[in-house]
C-alpha cells in the first residue's frame, strides 16, 4: 500500500553556497514505471567527475525521477549511490532572512546532488520532519549531515552580516537624512539670505537708475554697468554734442579721466556730417519743416521771416564736409522764419557777403509756403541794404514798399499781403543816440536833447532816488554799450518821463509827455504776455486794450511823421521805420483777424530777436573765441540745427540783456522746429543768480506790482494831486519822498507780518497829501503800498540811526545787517524782528549800490579828463591876445 504525503517545499543541495527549492507531493514511487514514460536523464555536464552516470534508463525498470502519478523526483548522486530517492516533504524557509527564492524551480534538477531522499526499496516512508531527524542510522549518510550543517552555518553567518550591514547602512542613512536636513535648512537660510540680497540690490539699482536717469541715458547706464561698447541713440550723441561744443579739452576730460560714458569724437564727426547745411537755401531743413506740417494748426504755421548779418573772421578756411575752401568771408546772411501763435523758429537760408534782394526773397518764401506754411509778415533792420530792398522804387532792385501802407504783394499770391516791420529795438536805439547826439525837434514844441537827462541826474543825485536805475552811462553811451538795448528803454521810459515832470514842472512838460509816448508805443511793439501790468504792454488786440493801443500808435506816427531830427528837413530812416511799423501792425491784425480768426497779436514776435538770440547763441558756442570763421560758423549753425548746442548766452556778457538781442529775453526762448522734430531735450537757458535782490526788486517794484486796468481805470485816470509844486523840486524833498517809496516796498514785503504798516493805494480811501507821499502817488496806478503815517516815521528814525553807525560810507566789519537789527530792535522793541531785519537788509544794499555809483562816476571823470584838456589847448590855440 502506497502512502502519500502533502506537497511540501524541499531544500535541494547542489552546492555548499547554492539553495534551492522544489515542491513535491509524490507518493511512494512505484516499482516501475509506465512503458510510455520516457525515462530520465542526467545532464552529463551537472554529474560530479567522479560519479559514472548512466547513458540511459532500461526500459523495464522504473525511471527514478517519474512516479506513477506522475509526482517527478530528483535524482541524486551522493557519494558512491546513485539511486532515485522521492524527495521529502519539507517546511519552507522565510525568504526574508536567507534571501532566496521561495518559487519551484525546475533548474533544481540541474543539481546532482541532493540529501533528503529516501530508498523505495529499504520500505521506509517519507516524513514531513526535516532531514535525519526520524531515519534510522543505517539510512543517514555522513555527507548529507555534513553538507546540511555547513550549508545553514554560512547561511547564518551571512544573515547575520548582511543584518549587520542592514544595521550599518541603516545608521548611515540616518545619519546622511541627518546631514541632508541640516544642509537643507542652511540651503534654505542661504536661498533666503541671498534673496534679501537681492532684493536690496535691485531696489539699490532702481534708485541708482532713477538718480541717474537725468544725467545718464539707459546706453550710457548699460556701457557703466557691463563696460562694453554699445550702439549709440541719437539722443545719446546729441547730448555728446553739447558738451563738445562747450570745449574739447572739456569733453576728453570727462571721458577719458572722469570715464564718463560718451561717444567717441570720431563718432560724433561721423554723425553730424549727416546733416548737410551748403550756403543757400537749407533743404534739410525745409523737408523737416514739411515733415511737421500735418501735426501743426494753421495758426501755428502763420510765419514771420526775418533776416540779418552776423560778422566773422574773414581769413580762408577749408572745409572738409563739403571739400570747399571758404573765405575770405566777413559777413555771414541768415534769413530764419518763426511761428506768430508758437514758439519755434527755424533758419531756412544762410550765405556769405551776400545781400537780400528781391528776387532772393521770392525764393525763399515760394520754397517755404511750398512746405506748407503762410508767411504773413517780414521783419529786418534798416542797414543800407535793407533800406534799398524796402524802399527801391526800382522794380529789379527792390520791394518798392511805401512807409504809409506797410506792405507787399505775396509773390505766390498777389492777393494776399506780406506786412512788413522794422525791427522796432533797433529804431528805439536810433532814436536815443539821434537824441543825444543831435537833438530831436518835436513837432510845434521843444528840442529835446541830452540837457532834459543830465538835468534830471543832477537834481536827482542823493542816496535815495527817484529813478534807482538811472546812471551817467545811459547819456554818455559809446561804443558798444550804442548797441544795448536796455540802456535806451530805461532812458526812454515812463519812470523818468513821470521824474521829470516831478521835478521839473512845466519847464519840461513837452519832453516829458514825448517820452512817455515812446515808452507806451515800444511797449505796444513789445508785448510777450496776455495781459501785462501796464496796459499797452498787453496783447495787441484784446477788448480793453486795443483802443488805447491804437490811439498811441496814431499819436506816435504822426509825431515821428512830422519830428525833424535836428540838423535834417526831411524824415530819417529810422522815423520811417517806425511810420512803417505802425501802420503794418494795424494791417496784420487786420488781416489775420479776418482770414485767421485770431483775436491778438503778440507783438514781440514781430521784431529780431529770434535772429539776435540765435547770433548769441552762435558767438557762444566757441567759449573765448566768438569770432568765427567762415566754416567755425557754418559748423555750429549745422549743431544749432541738430539742437546740439547749448543754451548759453554770449561769453562776453554777463547780463543776458547786455547782449544787444533785445530790452528782455522771452522767457522761454522758441526752440529750433529741427530739434523738436528729431525729439531732441533743448534745455532752457539757467537765469544767473540776481545780486542785491532787495535793491532791484525796489526799482522794478512799479511795474512788478501794477494791476491791469480796465477800460473805465485807464479812462478815468486821476491827475497829479493840486498840491504838487508846479516848479522845480527841492534835493531835500526829493529825497524824502524816494524814502517814502523804500518805506512802502518795505511794508508791502512784510505785509503778512504786520499789516498795519501800509495799505495798497487801489484799498486806501485816499493818499495822504503830505510831500512825502507825492512821488508814490504820480507813480501808482493802484498796486503800490503806501506807508502808514507811523511806519514812514519810525523809518527816518531808523535812517538817523543809519547814518550814526555807518556815516558816509559803509561799516566794513562782520555782522553788518545784523548789526543794524539788533540796534534798531532796542530802539523800536514793539516791531517784528522780521521788519527791522528787512530794512537793514534793504538799507544796506542801497548804500553798497551807492558806493558803487560814486566810484563810477569818479572813474568816468577820469577817463573824460584827458579829452576836455586836449579840447582846452586846441580852443586856446585859436584865442588871439587881446580878443
Amino acid at each position: 500500500m502506497q502512502s502519500h504525503v502533502q506537497s511540501t517545499p524541499v531544500r535541494l543541495l547542489s552546492h555548499p553556497e547554492t539553495l534551492a527549492y522544489s515542491w513535491s507531493s509524490t507518493p511512494a514511487a512505484p516499482a516501475r514505471a509506465a512503458p510510455s514514460e520516457a525515462p530520465a536523464r542526467a545532464a552529463p555536464s551537472e554529474a560530479p567527475a567522479s560519479v559514472s552516470t548512466p547513458a540511459r534508463a532500461a526500459p523495464s525498470e522504473a525511471p527514478a525521477s517519474v512516479s506513477t502519478c506522475g509526482t517527478p523526483s530528483v535524482a541524486a548522486e551522493c557519494g558512491d549511490l546513485n539511486v532515485a530517492t522521492p524527495i521529502r516533504p519539507h517546511r519552507r524557509v522565510p525568504r526574508r532572512g536567507l534571501g532566496l527564492s521561495g518559487t519551484t524551480s525546475t533548474t533544481a534538477t540541474a543539481a546532482c546532488r541532493t540529501t533528503s531522499a529516501t530508498s523505495n526499496a529499504s520500505g521506509h516512508t517519507p516524513s514531513s520532519r526535516r532531514p535525519g531527524y526520524d531515519r534510522p542510522p543505517s539510512v543517514r549518510t555522513p555527507l548529507h549531515c555534513r553538507l546540511w550543517k555547513g550549508d545553514l552555518t554560512i547561511s547564518q553567518r551571512r544573515c547575520a552580516s548582511l543584518k549587520a550591514e542592514k544595521r550599518e547602512l541603516t545608521a548611515e542613512l540616518r545619519r546622511e537624512r541627518r546631514r541632508h536636513r541640516a544642509e537643507e535648512r542652511r540651503w534654505r537660510a542661504e536661498e533666503k539670505r541671498l534673496r534679501t540680497q537681492l532684493s536690496d540690490a535691485e531696489d539699490a539699482v532702481t534708485q541708482l537708475k532713477s538718480a541717474l536717469g537725468g544725467i545718464f541715458s539707459d546706453r550710457q547706464l548699460t556701457t557703466l554697468r557691463t563696460g562694453r561698447r554699445v550702439n549709440w541713440e541719437q539722443q545719446d550723441i546729441v547730448r555728446a554734442l553739447v558738451i563738445r561744443c562747450c570745449s574739447r579739452k572739456c569733453y576728453q576730460l570727462l571721458k577719458d579721466k572722469f570715464q564718463f560714458p560718451l561717444p567717441g569724437l570720431s563718432t560724433l564727426r561721423r554723425w553730424t556730417r549727416g546733416f548737410r547745411t551748403s550756403p543757400g537755401i537749407l533743404d534739410m531743413a525745409l523737408q523737416i519743416m514739411r515733415s511737421s506740417a500735418d501735426t501743426m494748426t494753421s495758426h501755428e504755421r502763420l510765419l514771420v521771416m526775418s533776416f540779418d548779418e552776423i560778422t566773422i573772421d574773414p581769413r580762408v578756411a577749408y572745409d572738409s564736409t563739403d571739400d570747399a575752401v571758404y573765405g575770405p568771408n566777413d559777413k555771414m546772411q541768415v534769413v530764419m522764419v518763426r511761428s506768430l501763435c508758437s514758439r519755434w523758429k527755424q533758419p531756412v537760408f544762410f550765405d556769405y557777403n551776400k545781400d537780400v534782394t528781391k528776387d532772393l526773397l521770392h525764393r525763399i518764401i515760394a520754397a517755404v509756403e511750398s512746405a506748407g506754411y503762410v508767411v504773413v509778415a517780414m521783419v529786418c533792420d534798416l542797414g543800407p541794404a535793407n533800406r534799398k530792398l524796402l524802399w527801391s522804387p526800382k522794380a529789379a532792385d527792390g520791394l518798392g514798399i511805401d512807409p504809409e501802407d506797410g506792405f507787399f504783394a505775396h509773390p505766390c499770391d498777389p492777393s494776399r499781403k506780406i506786412f512788413t516791420f522794422a525791427d522796432v529795438p533797433h529804431l528805439l536805439k536810433l532814436l536815443r543816440n539821434h537824441i543825444l547826439r543831435q537833438g530831436l525837434q518835436l513837432p510845434g514844441g521843444p528840442v529835446i536833447d541830452k540837457k532834459v537827462f543830465c538835468n534830471l541826474l543832477e537834481k536827482d543825485n542823493s542816496e535815495f532816488r527817484l529813478c534807482h536805475f538811472l546812471k551817467w552811462k545811459h547819456i554818455t553811451v559809446r561804443g558798444q554799450e550804442c548797441q544795448r538795448v536796455y540802456l535806451a528803454a530805461q532812458l526812454l521810459s515812463e519812470r523818468v518821463a513821470k521824474a521829470v515832470s516831478h521835478i521839473f514842472g512845466d519847464r519840461y512838460r513837452k519832453e516829458a509827455e514825448f517820452i512817455a509816448l515812446v515808452d507806451q508805443a515800444f511797449d505796444t511793439f513789445n508785448s510777450r504776455h496776455v495781459s501785462d501790468g501796464k496796459l499797452h504792454r498787453s496783447a495787441f488786440g484784446l477788448a480793453h486794450t486795443i483802443e488805447d493801443q491804437y490811439s498811441c500808435l496814431l499819436k506816435f506816427t504822426k509825431v515821428m511823421r512830422d519830428a525833424r531830427v535836428v540838423g535834417s528837413n526831411s524824415m530819417l530812416p529810422f522815423q520811417k521805420g517806425f511810420v512803417m511799423s505802425s501802420t503794418a501792425l494795424r494791417g496784420l491784425y487786420s488781416a489775420v483777424q479776418r482770414h485767421h480768426g485770431l483775436s491778438y497779436l503778440l507783438t514781440s514776435r514781430l521784431n529780431q530777436d529770434c535772429v539776435e538770440n540765435f547770433f548769441s547763441q552762435l558767438r557762444g558756442m566757441g567759449a573765448a573765441n566768438t569770432n568765427p570763421t567762415a566754416v567755425e560758423a557754418k559748423n555750429r549753425l549745422r549743431l544749432l540745427l541738430i539742437g546740439a548746442a547749448p543754451t548759453v548766452a554770449a561769453a562776453t556778457h554777463d547780463d543776458p540783456r547786455e547782449s544787444g538781442a533785445s530790452v528782455l529775453l522771452e522767457e522761454k526762448e522758441p526752440t529750433y522746429l529741427s530739434a523738436t522734430t528729431l525729439d531732441l531735450d533743448h534745455e532752457p537757458p539757467v537765469e544767473p543768480e540776481v545780486p542785491d535782490a532787495d535793491v532791484t526788486a525796489v526799482e522794478n517794484l512799479v511795474t512788478a506790482r501794477q494791476p491791469c486796468p480796465g477800460p473805465a481805470a485807464s479812462a478815468g485816470a486821476a491827475p497829479p494831486p493840486a498840491s504838487l509844486p508846479s516848479g522845480a523840486t527841492g534835493v531835500a524833498s526829493l529825497s524824502r519822498q524816494a524814502l517814502a517809496y523804500v518805506a512802502g516796498y518795505v511794508a508791502a514785503k512784510c505785509a503778512t507780518v504786520d499789516s498795519t504798516l501800509g495799505k495798497i493805494t487801489s484799498d486806501a480811501s485816499e493818499v495822504p497829501r503830505d510831500e512825502r507821499y507825492a512821488w508814490i502817488d504820480t507813480l501808482s496806478r493802484g498796486g503800490l503800498t503806501v506807508p502808514s503815517a507811523r511806519w514812514l516815521d519810525e523809518v527816518e528814525q531808523l535812517e538817523v540811526l543809519f547814518t550814526t553807525m555807518h556815516g558816509g560810507d559803509v561799516d566794513r566789519g562782520p555782522g553788518v545787517v545784523r548789526r543794524l537789527a539788533e540796534a534798531a530792535a532796542l530802539k523800536f522793541p514793539q516791531l517784528h524782528p522780521y521788519v527791522l531785519r528787512k530794512y537793514a537788509m534793504t538799507r544796506t544794499q542801497l548804500r553798497v549800490r551807492e558806493i558803487r555809483r560814486l566810484i563810477g562816476d569818479r572813474e568816468r571823470l577820469r577817463k573824460e579828463q584827458p579829452t576836455c584838456s586836449r579840447e582846452a589847448k586846441r580852443a586856446r590855440l585859436y584865442v588871439h591876445p587881446g580878443d
